[in-house]
């Protein structure tokens, strides 16, 4: 399909005049990433929402719990259009676009089921409202890289430290109601640790020295070269500093839902790790890059650069 074909395809959706028989994923495709490339994605989303509810009224689709629009594809799909563009040379022509587009996995229209169990994804709140994934992040990728000098930095409310998110999920969760996190923290002071009711914890010391105190157990002294620290985000928990400073490693997961494990590794170049079933985090010591790899199906194995890491996994329970 040329730049002009697409141009006109992208009006006879305005117009209601694509046939019911030609409205497929694949022509659906088509319009999302014309929106995006000429609207951006939020004003595209919402042209969308409005554009397919108005063609399907026009087929005699009704827009209802079961048929018709479903807001949870839709700002998916948008996107994972945005991401599969953000990849895409800035010099390559719109048809190379729609090309390299129609040739990916987003041809696939059991795609989101690696994301969403079936009942989920096709119950009628999804198709009301957009529900987030309850299986792992949904990308087009199944590797990220969240940079050290990328993150954002939250200073904490009473000033004494400052949090960069590595994940959360589900994606945009707040402390309120994540189901796993994992986050670099730094201070200059101790003292009380926040309650997570139901959540369960663990400390990675990355730079300074503290003793922690644990409700029920007895104090623990930690360094750079103390082991990974577990315990329940339930129990009151105290620190005392015996730096100046601190840096430290947090992975907390929701009890009963997902579960997890940190160990510290040293790896070669050109070293293999194992990769489980659900999502795996390598965070590097000395640039605190964190390599994020999502494994749905099966175990795998890939191959990562040397150095001084800690080693995530993060699983449904």
């Amino acid at each position: 399909m040329t730049e002009s074909e697409l141009e006109s395809f992208a009006l006879a959706f305005q117009s209601c005049a694509i046939p019911k028989s030609a409205w497929t994923h694949e022509a659906h495709l088509k319009i999302g990433i014309w929106h995006v490339l000429r609207f951006g994605k939020d004003s595209a989303l919402a042209r969308l929402r409005e554009g397919i509810r108005r063609l399907n009224d026009s087929h005699g689709v009704p827009n209802s719990d079961t048929r018709g629009y479903h807001e949870t594809i839709t700002v998916n799909y948008v996107r994972l259009i945005d991401e599969f563009l953000s990849r895409i040379p800035e010099n390559a022509t719109v048809e190379d676009v729609l090309k390299r587009l129609l040739s990916s996995r987003l041809t696939e229209r059991s795609f989101l089921l690696s994301f969403y169990s079936k009942d989920v994804l096709m119950s009628p709140l999804a198709r009301r409202e957009y529900v987030q994934p309850d299986l792992r992040l949904v990308a087009l990728s199944p590797v990220r890289v969240s940079r050290s000098s990328e993150r954002v930095r939250s200073q904490w409310k009473n000033g004494g430290g400052w949090t960069e998110e590595v994940a959360i999920f589900p994606d945009g969760a707040s402390l309120d109601n994540f189901e796993w996190r994992v986050s670099i923290a730094g201070t200059t002071q101790g003292g009380p640790f926040s309650i997570f009711p139901g959540i369960e914890r663990t400390l990675v010391l990355l730079e300074g020295q503290i003793s922690l105190s644990i409700d029920g157990r007895e104090p623990v002294q930690l360094t750079p070269e103390s082991l990974p620290l577990s315990f329940s985000g339930d129990v009151r928990t105290s620190s005392a500093l015996h730096s100046s400073a601190l840096v430290d490693l947090n992975v907390m997961t929701r009890r009963g839902r997902f579960h997890h494990s940190v160990e510290r590794c040293v790896l070669e170049p050109d070293s293999r790790i194992a990769l489980g079933t659900g999502i795996t985090i390598v965070i590097y010591v000395v640039t605190r890059d964190a390599w994020i790899f999502e494994q749905p199906s099966g175990s795998h194995t890939t191959g990562l650069f040397g150095g001084d890491c800690y080693v995530i996994r993060i699983d449904r329970t």
